[in-house]
C-alpha cells in the first residue's frame, strides 16, 4: 500500500510540474528594460579646444571645454610645443616639439600624452592625411635639408622623409590626399603622396630683372579649399595672400593689402568647412605698439569683406561647424573666441605661457 501511496504522490508531483512549465511558456514574454540613453551629437558651437603653450616655462597644451569655456586640463612633458593638429576620427592630437625634434600624441578620450615620435631637426608644421592614415610633418631646421617626415599612424613609425628646400614651415594635404603643400623659403613646395617626392616649386620670391632685386614675400600658412581647386597661402611678412589653381601649380593670383594696418604681416591661415571664406591672423608694429587683427576674405571674389581686431594673434583654426573661430594670444596668454555670425569677441580665456597652435574637435 506504502509503495501505491508514493507512486501515486509522483505522478502528481509530475502532473504538477507539467502543468507549471505550460503556463510559464504559455505566458506573453515580459518586455525587456527599456534604456531611456539615447546617443546624441554634440550639441555645443565646439567641443573641445587644444592649445600649445610653447613658452620654456610652460611647455604644455591647454585643454579647454567649448561647453563653458574654461581651461579643464593642462598637459605637461612637451618641450617647446608649436603646431597641433587632430586626426579625423577625433582620436588623437599630434603636437609637433621644437625644441626636442619630436612629435608627441595625446590620446583626446582621455587628454594624456601617450607616446613621442621622432622626427626631423625643428619640427614646424603638421597636418594629417584625410583618412588620417598618415601624418605630416615640416621640420624647418634653418638649413637647405629642410625635410618633411610622414608618419604610420597605425605603427607610429616614421615611414618617410622626403628632402624640400630652406625652412619648411607650414603644410596642408589635399582633401583627396594625393598633394601636399609646403610652404618654404620663398616658395611652396608641391609634394606627390604617392611618390613622396617634390614635383613642383611655386616661386613667392623671384629675381625682378627691372628693380634688380629679388621681389615678393615668404609664404607661412597654407590651406586646401575643400573642392581641393586651391591652395591659399599667407606670407610671413607681408599683407598678401597668394592662391594657387592646384591642377595647373601655377600661382594664379594674389590678395593684396591684407591686415588692415600699415606694415602688417601674416602668420596663420584658415578656411571655413564650405571653403567660401578665409581667415588670417595678423600682427602689425606700428609705433612700436603691437596690434592685431583677423582678415575675413570671401574667396568667391577675393575681396576681404571684413577686419576684425583682436589681441596681437598668432595661430587661428575653425570649429567644424564654421559658427566660430579661435585665435591664439602669445603676448596675452590668452585664446579668443570669436563668432563668425557678426564677428565680435565673445570670450577671452586665459591659457598657458606663450600660447601658439590650436586645434578644435
Amino acid at each position: 500500500m506504502g509503495k501505491n501511496i508514493t507512486y501515486y504522490i509522483s505522478v502528481i508531483f509530475l502532473i504538477f510540474i507539467v502543468v507549471l512549465l505550460y503556463v510559464l511558456v504559455s505566458q506573453p514574454a515580459m518586455p525587456l528594460p527599456i534604456n531611456n540613453t539615447t546617443n546624441t551629437s554634440f550639441s555645443a558651437p565646439l567641443h573641445q579646444i587644444f592649445v600649445t603653450n610653447g613658452a620654456s616655462n610652460s611647455d604644455s597644451v591647454s585643454v579647454i571645454n567649448a561647453t563653458n569655456y574654461t581651461v579643464v586640463k593642462t598637459i605637461n612633458g612637451f618641450l617647446h610645443p608649436t603646431a597641433i593638429a587632430i586626426s579625423p576620427n577625433g582620436a588623437q592630437a599630434f603636437v609637433t616639439n621644437s625644441g626636442s625634434d619630436t612629435v608627441s600624441i595625446i590620446d583626446t578620450a582621455i587628454d594624456t600624452l601617450v607616446k613621442n615620435i621622432t622626427v626631423g631637426q625643428n619640427p614646424s608644421g603638421i597636418a594629417f592625411s584625410p583618412n588620417g592614415a598618415e601624418v605630416f610633418v615640416t621640420s624647418n631646421n634653418g638649413s637647405f635639408n629642410s625635410t618633411v617626415s610622414v608618419i604610420n599612424t597605425t605603427t607610429d613609425l616614421v615611414v618617410n622623409t622626403i628632402p624640400v628646400e630652406y625652412s619648411a614651415e607650414g603644410i596642408a594635404i589635399s582633401p583627396n590626399g594625393a598633394q601636399a603643400f609646403v610652404t618654404v623659403d620663398g616658395n611652396i613646395a608641391i609634394i606627390n603622396t604617392s611618390s613622396n617626392k617634390v614635383v613642383n616649386y611655386v616661386e613667392t620670391f623671384y629675381f625682378d630683372p627691372s628693380q634688380k632685386k629679388y621681389v615678393g614675400h615668404n609664404p607661412y600658412g597654407v590651406v586646401v579649399s575643400p573642392s581641393g581647386s586651391w591652395a591659399f597661402v599667407s606670407s610671413s611678412d607681408a599683407s598678401t595672400i597668394y592662391i594657387i589653381n592646384t591642377t595647373t601649380d601655377i600661382l594664379a593670383r594674389n590678395i593684396s593689402g591684407v591686415g588692415g594696418g600699415s606694415d602688417p604681416y601674416g602668420s596663420e591661415i584658415a578656411i571655413s568647412p564650405n571653403g567660401t571664406t578665409l581667415f588670417v591672423t595678423n600682427v602689425s608694429s606700428v609705433s612700436h605698439s603691437p596690434s592685431g587683427t583677423v582678415s575675413v576674405i570671401n574667396t568667391t571674389t577675393d575681396a576681404i569683406v571684413k577686419t576684425v581686431s583682436v589681441p596681437p594673434p598668432y595661430g587661428i583654426a575653425i570649429s567644424p561647424n564654421g559658427t566660430q573661430i579661435a585665435t591664439t594670444n602669445p603676448s596675452g596668454d590668452s585664446v579668443s573666441i570669436i563668432s563668425t555670425a557678426n564677428y565680435a569677441i565673445i570670450k577671452t580665456i586665459r591659457v598657458g605661457i606663450g600660447p601658439e597652435g590650436i586645434a578644435i574637435t
